[in-house]
């Protein structure tokens, strides 16, 4: 999951890592930026970061709750514990 909040898309190559990215996406911007492609995102929110939170949060808890996204995670963090 990738969470991008406040970004001019300037700094970061952000197109083309969301482009490459397989996982679920969210950005929260105050408004459109010409070196995004909202498009590679699965959630946009134009709004105050402050007035966004509870959206955040609620999206989150959907993606984490969901038993597909859930268990790629699940197997994911067993891939990283030490045997």
């Amino acid at each position: 999951m990738l969470l991008v909040i406040g970004t001019s898309g300037m700094v970061l190559p952000l197109s083309q890592i969301t482009a490459m990215y397989p996982g679920f996406k969210i950005l929260n911007n105050l408004a459109p930026e010409s070196a995004i492609d909202d498009t590679h995102f699965n959630r946009v929110l134009h709004m105050r970061a402050t007035e966004a939170d509870k959206g955040i949060d609620l999206i989150l808890d959907q993606c984490l709750t969901s038993p597909m996204i859930s268990s790629r995670f699940r197997r994911e963090e067993m891939k990283d514990q030490p045997s």
